[in-house]
């Protein structure tokens, strides 16, 4: 072999090379962005889906009682201009966002007013489940750059239904008058501790047979001192009739929720229920629980924190789990210095955020939405034209990809 034909053999020159690595950078540019609108589409189509089986199962209910779920305001109002703290409780303290203007912060708590999403204490057998919990996160966002994640996570959480005296026994060192004197037994207002969220999926699930697997006290209250421990429950929820005969559980004079719990005797272990088969049967019949089958297929595999009910399982099939260590919208109570972990169920969108759900008195319409990609929105019931141009720039740029349906 010659020298020329040696030097017509060379390889590639630097510049040919960084041309070439441009070239497959772009391709694989190009490649990620088709990837990523695929996924924002996956993501749009599974969330109309969910949305459109919610609907059904919202027709379903209309069918039975002549209006849509008539979901309790959770918070003081759905006025988005009312201060939020930092566990989104409306009515306690300044925004926490520190945004002038329009405040996601509390637009959100507003939209939120009357949730999906239900609440309740969680059984006291995820004791160890939420104490291990509450240490990783401690551990996570100790260090946190966002002081409001620092300060929301950092003292980590309790499970309220473990030690209930903490909500009504408690002996505190404090001259304090919220605390009733010093080293004095404290009963604080259970209203305002807001255990119970009733959510849209309250009144979609059979509520019985999910939300009373928490200390005894939140439903009975007759062995605490404060006879207000129990008025959040039964305030929305009043002791049925056994559907066979009439007659309370008991079957010998009135009966008490804390009896409807030993019927469906949750294991102190799993905190499954164990009840025999003639008495699950007992609280499954209850018409207010019975009448969920018509829709309950449509809820199969959406629901976070799901259980099977009736046959059918709705734990969400996608995984959405509101109790995780990475999620900061898990739902925490903050009182007296104490902080305390819900157990939730809800449906998410195909980005894993909570749906919306809107429906003022005498509940004949609704809305039910999604905030979509960039995971904000804007209440329905506010006018646009009573905001300022700036914010209803802002306003309008958070519905852009707001995802609507049937609603109506």
């Amino acid at each position: 072999m010659t020298a020329a034909e040696r030097h017509g053999a060379r390889g590639f020159t630097v510049i040919e090379l960084m041309v070439v690595t441009l070239i497959i950078a772009i391709l694989m540019s190009i490649a990620f962005k088709i990837s990523g609108i695929g996924d924002q589409g996956d993501r749009r189509t599974r969330t109309i889906e969910r949305i459109q089986k919610l609907e059904n199962c919202l027709s379903g209910y209309y069918a039975v009682y002549g209006m849509y779920p008539p979901v309790p305001l959770q918070g003081v109002s759905r006025n988005i201009d009312v201060p939020v703290n930092m566990y989104g409780v409306q009515g306690q303290g300044d925004s926490e966002s520190g945004e002038s203007g329009l405040d996601w912060v509390r637009v959100k708590a507003a939209c939120l007013a009357q949730p999906v999403g239900v609440k309740y204490p969680y059984p006291e057998a995820m004791n160890d489940v939420i104490e291990s919990l509450s240490k990783l996160m401690e551990e996570r966002y100790k260090d946190s750059d966002n002081e409001h994640v620092a300060r929301k996570f950092s003292r980590g959480f309790e499970n309220a239904s473990v030690n209930p005296g903490k909500f009504g026994s408690e002996k505190v060192s404090t001259g304090d008058s919220t605390y009733k004197g010093k080293s004095k037994q404290y009963s604080p207002n259970w209203n305002d501790c807001q255990l119970f969220r009733y959510g849209l999926m309250s009144f979609l699930l059979p509520r019985y047979l999910f939300m009373m697997g928490g200390a005894k006290t939140f439903y009975d209250g007759r062995s605490m001192h404060d006879t207000k421990g129990f008025t959040q429950w039964q305030a929305f929820n009043s002791i049925p009739a056994n559907i066979k005969n009439g007659k309370h559980f008991d079957n010998d004079g009135p009966s008490t929720f804390a009896e409807m719990r030993n019927l469906l005797n949750y294991d102190g272990t799993t905190g499954e229920i164990r009840a025999s088969r003639e008495n699950l049967a007992k609280v499954e019949t209850i018409p207010s629980q019975s009448v969920c089958r018509r829709w309950l297929a449509n809820l199969e595999g959406i629901v976070s924190g799901g259980l099977t009910f009736y046959g059918i399982n709705t734990r969400d099939k996608d995984g959405y789990n509101q109790l995780q260590v990475g999620n900061t919208d898990i739902a925490l109570y903050e009182a007296h210095g104490q902080q305390y972990v819900l157990g939730e169920m809800t449906v998410c969108d195909g980005w894993g955020r909570t749906l919306y759900y809107y429906s003022a008195p005498p509940y004949q319409s609704y809305r039910l939405w999604s905030a979509g990609a960039d995971g904000k929105t804007f209440p329905p019931w506010v006018d646009l034209n009573s905001l300022d141009s700036s914010d209803r720039k802002k306003a309008v740029q958070w519905m852009g990809d707001d995802i609507i349906m049937m609603s109506n």
